[in-house]
């Protein structure tokens, strides 16, 4: 799935290009390093007996290609930064929504009690007085 953007001259460019030219990075094809994806467990547990080819190695996983991101380390601090920041905003919003499901079931509550209704809206009513 690629986006793309407008460039300046009127052409395109995709999340990849994007992301290259905004830190100045090289992106490429690790030759040194493989990353090995595991097999889930019951998949192992499963197919173990009946699978003839599944052996003892290909329990282990199978070896996925990686990449070589080569950037200014200003650049990846600034990444890092970024992370930071958004894992804050997610806090906050997890935090917001969870605090609107509350108010959302406090005012179902009301709704189907009319007394709790009542002594919600006199409760509102003295808290304006006390301001």
């Amino acid at each position: 799935m690629n986006s793309y953007y407008d460039t300046d001259d009127g052409g395109e460019y995709t999340d990849l290009e994007n992301f290259t030219r905004k830190y100045r990075a090289i992106v490429a094809d690790s030759k040194e390093f493989r990353c090995q994806e595991p097999i889930t467990a019951t998949y192992a547990a499963r197919y173990k007996g009946t699978d003839p080819y599944m052996d003892d190695s290909a329990i282990a996983g199978k070896l996925v290609p990686m990449l070589a991101i080569h950037m200014r380390s200003e650049s990846f601090l600034g990444l890092l930064a970024m992370n930071k920041e958004m894992n804050t905003y997610h806090r906050r919003l997890e935090d917001a929504r969870q605090k609107l499901n509350e108010i959302s079931r406090e005012e179902k509550a009301r709704e189907k009690n009319p007394a709790a209704k009542l002594a919600y809206e006199q409760y509102k009513l003295l808290m304006c007085l006390t301001q």
